[in-house]
Protein backbone atom coordinates (compact mmCIF):
# COMPACT_ATOMS: atom_id res chain seq x y z
CA UNK A 1 0.00 0.00 0.00
CA UNK A 2 1.20 3.37 -1.00
CA UNK A 3 2.12 5.47 2.25
CA UNK A 4 -0.08 8.46 1.04
CA UNK A 5 -3.05 6.51 0.81
CA UNK A 6 -5.91 7.48 2.59
CA UNK A 7 -7.30 4.67 4.40
CA UNK A 8 -8.97 4.54 7.58
CA UNK A 9 -5.72 3.03 9.21
CA UNK A 10 -3.66 5.39 7.27
CA UNK A 11 -5.47 8.99 7.74
CA UNK A 12 -3.50 11.48 5.08
CA UNK A 13 -3.93 15.85 4.91
CA UNK A 14 -2.82 18.12 2.56
CA UNK A 15 -0.53 20.32 4.67
CA UNK A 16 -0.33 24.18 2.78
CA UNK A 17 2.07 26.08 4.06
CA UNK A 18 1.92 30.75 2.81
CA UNK A 19 4.70 32.98 2.13
CA UNK A 20 3.00 36.28 2.35
CA UNK A 21 4.58 39.45 3.09
CA UNK A 22 3.04 42.69 5.28
CA UNK A 23 5.00 45.69 5.16
CA UNK A 24 5.42 48.47 8.03
CA UNK A 25 6.57 51.79 8.00
CA UNK A 26 8.63 52.56 10.52
CA UNK A 27 8.33 56.04 12.14
CA UNK A 28 10.90 58.84 10.81
CA UNK A 29 14.07 58.82 12.76
CA UNK A 30 13.27 56.03 14.69
CA UNK A 31 15.51 53.09 15.17
CA UNK A 32 14.02 50.11 16.25
CA UNK A 33 17.06 48.13 17.85
CA UNK A 34 17.91 51.34 20.17
CA UNK A 35 17.62 50.31 23.45
CA UNK A 36 17.56 53.68 24.64
CA UNK A 37 14.62 54.50 22.90
CA UNK A 38 12.51 50.99 22.36
CA UNK A 39 11.88 48.63 24.69
CA UNK A 40 10.46 46.21 22.67
CA UNK A 41 8.86 45.44 19.26
CA UNK A 42 6.75 42.99 17.44
CA UNK A 43 4.12 41.95 15.39
CA UNK A 44 0.94 40.09 16.01
CA UNK A 45 -2.34 39.97 13.95
CA UNK A 46 -0.50 41.36 11.27
CA UNK A 47 0.04 44.99 13.46
CA UNK A 48 3.36 46.33 14.63
CA UNK A 49 3.60 47.15 18.20
CA UNK A 50 6.21 49.44 19.92
CA UNK A 51 7.15 49.73 23.56
CA UNK A 52 8.79 52.71 24.31
CA UNK A 53 11.40 52.74 27.33
CA UNK A 54 9.10 55.87 28.20
CA UNK A 55 6.36 53.50 28.53
CA UNK A 56 4.46 54.85 25.48
CA UNK A 57 2.97 51.98 23.24
CA UNK A 58 1.98 52.46 19.70
CA UNK A 59 0.58 50.16 17.34
CA UNK A 60 0.72 50.65 13.81
CA UNK A 61 -1.12 48.89 10.57
CA UNK A 62 0.77 47.64 7.81
CA UNK A 63 1.47 49.83 4.47
CA UNK A 64 1.32 47.01 2.35
CA UNK A 65 -1.05 43.64 3.66
CA UNK A 66 -0.81 40.02 3.00
CA UNK A 67 -3.54 40.06 0.88
CA UNK A 68 -5.57 37.22 -0.81
CA UNK A 69 -3.81 37.22 -3.54
CA UNK A 70 -1.15 36.32 -2.14
CA UNK A 71 -2.60 33.07 -1.21
CA UNK A 72 -3.02 31.55 -5.12
CA UNK A 73 0.13 29.62 -4.83
CA UNK A 74 1.33 27.93 -1.95
CA UNK A 75 5.05 27.93 -0.69
CA UNK A 76 4.82 24.42 0.13
CA UNK A 77 2.46 21.79 -0.39
CA UNK A 78 2.48 18.45 1.26
CA UNK A 79 1.49 15.07 1.89
CA UNK A 80 1.22 13.96 5.28
CA UNK A 81 0.05 12.11 8.30
CA UNK A 82 -3.01 13.18 9.74
CA UNK A 83 -1.73 12.18 13.50
CA UNK A 84 1.32 14.52 12.52
CA UNK A 85 -0.85 17.52 12.89
CA UNK A 86 -3.74 16.62 15.81
CA UNK A 87 -6.35 16.48 13.00
CA UNK A 88 -8.89 13.98 13.54
CA UNK A 89 -11.34 12.90 10.47
CA UNK A 90 -14.63 13.54 11.42
CA UNK A 91 -16.56 9.98 10.31
CA UNK A 92 -13.05 8.46 11.89
CA UNK A 93 -15.16 9.09 15.60
CA UNK A 94 -16.47 5.84 16.68
CA UNK A 95 -20.22 5.54 16.01
CA UNK A 96 -22.62 4.35 18.72
CA UNK A 97 -24.05 1.12 18.12
CA UNK A 98 -27.24 0.61 19.95
CA UNK A 99 -28.20 -2.30 22.13
CA UNK A 100 -31.50 -3.62 22.51
CA UNK A 101 -33.59 -3.46 25.60
CA UNK A 102 -33.86 -7.13 26.91
CA UNK A 103 -37.41 -6.40 28.06
CA UNK A 104 -39.29 -4.33 25.27
CA UNK A 105 -36.56 -4.71 22.17
CA UNK A 106 -36.36 -1.05 21.72
CA UNK A 107 -33.42 0.06 20.45
CA UNK A 108 -31.35 2.35 23.15
CA UNK A 109 -27.71 3.34 23.41
CA UNK A 110 -26.32 3.92 27.00
CA UNK A 111 -27.88 1.44 29.29
CA UNK A 112 -25.86 -1.54 30.62
CA UNK A 113 -26.96 -2.67 34.39
CA UNK A 114 -25.56 -5.14 36.24
CA UNK A 115 -25.91 -6.58 39.40
CA UNK A 116 -24.92 -10.11 41.17
CA UNK A 117 -27.27 -11.97 38.45
CA UNK A 118 -25.30 -10.63 35.35
CA UNK A 119 -25.16 -7.85 33.14
CA UNK A 120 -28.33 -7.14 31.22
CA UNK A 121 -29.56 -3.90 28.80
CA UNK A 122 -32.71 -2.03 29.68
CA UNK A 123 -34.13 0.95 28.05
CA UNK A 124 -35.10 4.20 30.95
CA UNK A 125 -38.60 3.57 30.14
CA UNK A 126 -38.35 -0.01 31.19
CA UNK A 127 -35.93 0.55 34.03
CA UNK A 128 -38.30 3.49 35.46
CA UNK A 129 -41.21 0.39 35.77
CA UNK A 130 -38.96 -1.79 37.23
CA UNK A 131 -37.80 0.63 39.80
CA UNK A 132 -41.47 1.05 40.51
CA UNK A 133 -41.85 -2.71 40.71
CA UNK A 134 -39.57 -2.73 43.21
CA UNK A 135 -40.13 0.23 45.64
CA UNK A 136 -43.88 1.14 44.77
CA UNK A 137 -43.40 4.30 47.20
CA UNK A 138 -41.58 6.00 44.17
CA UNK A 139 -42.98 8.54 42.45
CA UNK A 140 -43.52 8.88 39.01
CA UNK A 141 -42.75 12.49 39.31
CA UNK A 142 -39.45 11.85 40.46
CA UNK A 143 -38.12 9.32 38.85
CA UNK A 144 -39.04 10.98 35.62
CA UNK A 145 -36.59 13.47 36.28
CA UNK A 146 -33.83 11.04 36.51
CA UNK A 147 -31.15 10.58 33.85
CA UNK A 148 -29.95 7.04 33.34
CA UNK A 149 -26.82 7.44 35.73
CA UNK A 150 -28.96 8.03 38.39
CA UNK A 151 -31.60 5.47 37.36
CA UNK A 152 -29.16 3.29 37.13
CA UNK A 153 -27.56 3.66 40.78
CA UNK A 154 -31.29 3.44 42.22
CA UNK A 155 -32.03 0.68 40.86
CA UNK A 156 -28.86 -1.54 41.85
CA UNK A 157 -29.49 0.04 44.99
CA UNK A 158 -32.89 -0.37 45.83
CA UNK A 159 -32.32 -4.12 43.94
CA UNK A 160 -29.70 -5.07 46.62
CA UNK A 161 -31.70 -3.40 49.69
CA UNK A 162 -35.03 -5.53 48.42
CA UNK A 163 -32.54 -8.63 48.55
CA UNK A 164 -30.38 -8.08 51.70
CA UNK A 165 -34.34 -7.92 53.22
CA UNK A 166 -35.64 -11.75 51.55
CA UNK A 167 -32.39 -12.74 52.99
Amino acid sequence: MSSTKNTKDNRQVVRVTYSTESIFEIPKELDLEDKSVVESWGVKYNTLGVQYVNGEYLKFAPRWDAADDQLKYPAECDIIPAEDTGYEYEEDEEEETPCNCKVCEKPFYDMLISYKEGTFCICEEELRKKLKEIDPGLKDRVISKWDMETLEKEYTKRLNKKQQEQK
